[in-house]
């Protein structure tokens, strides 16, 4: 009984293999016998719990792969639950509830609901922004993207949902807003809280550092040497800076600063997610538009 854990996740591992080979029919044995087992354990020792949310996340999707629409919401559902309870006590777990939350927003989707799915979407958004503001700030330049990429693909799923009346628009703008120079957002704040105050010796240590990765024809070695020693002042620096709240920017905020006969247009490069078979297309453009009184929509310019 000691392996039960083990078995389990073996089980789930042996169901991806066969989805990724495109076999999803024999995938649902294991996968719905990992779910079983994982619900027992996780009964006794809460540890189990992130693997069951795991297990029935790969549930849910192959549901949803099997055109099962209905019968892959109870075990997504179950998931998000899971995890909201996991990420109230530990950021860490941010990351997967955001993941969830988008799963579930697009099994609404799938059902003809999406005044089910939008606020899921919307959630998805806020959470995956939180976490990285949160964290990019204590990570070397050179693995924020890393960090990021971390969420994948998922959050250009919100653009695919643009056209839906106001409540889309506004679920696309807010994700633009939120989500559109995050990086150098907080590259910014960064430089300007550290070019003064105690920390100034080492932020002139870093320019210096930048300055020297700049020389041409840099041995490859140097170069090492001068990439670590710059991630470990980044370290000591960030530190000691002065730590920004992390926080949501809401459209209606930034229509209060239009001029009264101006409007705001993000144009947006996106790839549309296809509901049913969850794959994405090729890219696009999508122009979003605010009013001074906050009215939203969004405009299709076709294929990027």
């Amino acid at each position: 009984p000691d392996f039960l854990g083990a078995l389990a996740k073996g089980l789930s591992n042996l169901g991806v293999r066969y989805i990724k080979l495109d076999r999803r029919q024999e995938a649902l044995a294991p996968i719905e016998e990992a779910v079983r087992i994982t619900h027992e354990l996780a009964r006794i020792n809460p540890a189990f719990l992130q693997d069951l949310a795991t297990a029935l996340t790969n549930k849910g999707n192959l549901y949803s792969e099997l055109g099962l629409r209905s019968e892959a919401l109870q075990p997504t559902l179950e998931a998000v639950k899971l995890l909201r309870e996991l990420a109230r006590t530990n950021p860490a777990f941010m990351p997967d509830l955001a993941t969830a939350l988008y799963n579930l927003g697009i099994r609404y989707s799938e059902l003809g609901n999406p005044n089910a799915a939008l606020p899921l979407l919307r959630d998805a958004v806020s959470s995956e922004v939180t976490y990285l503001q949160a964290q990019l700030p204590f990570v070397p330049e050179a693995r924020r993207q890393a960090l990021v990429g971390t969420f994948g693909d998922r959050w250009q799923v919100p653009f695919s949902f643009a056209q839906q009346g106001e409540t889309g628009a506004a679920l696309a703008l807010n994700t633009r807003l939120n989500r559109q120079g995050l990086l150098q957002d907080i590259r910014r704040n960064q430089v300007l809280l550290a070019r003064s105050g105690p920390q100034r010796p080492l932020f002139e240590q870093l320019t210096a550092i930048s300055s020297q990765q700049a020389r041409p024809n840099l041995p490859l070695e140097e170069e090492k040497a001068l990439l670590a020693r710059k991630e470990q002042l980044e370290q000591e620096l960030y530190r000691l800076l002065p730590q920004v709240k992390p926080r949501l920017v809401k459209p209606e905020q930034v229509a209060l600063r239009l001029p009264a006969d101006g409007v705001l247009v993000e144009f947006q490069r996106y790839r549309s997610i296809n509901v049913g078979s969850g794959l994405f297309g090729p890219p696009r453009y999508l122009a979003l538009v605010l009013t001074p009184k906050g009215a939203m929509h969004a405009v299709p310019l076709g294929e990027a």
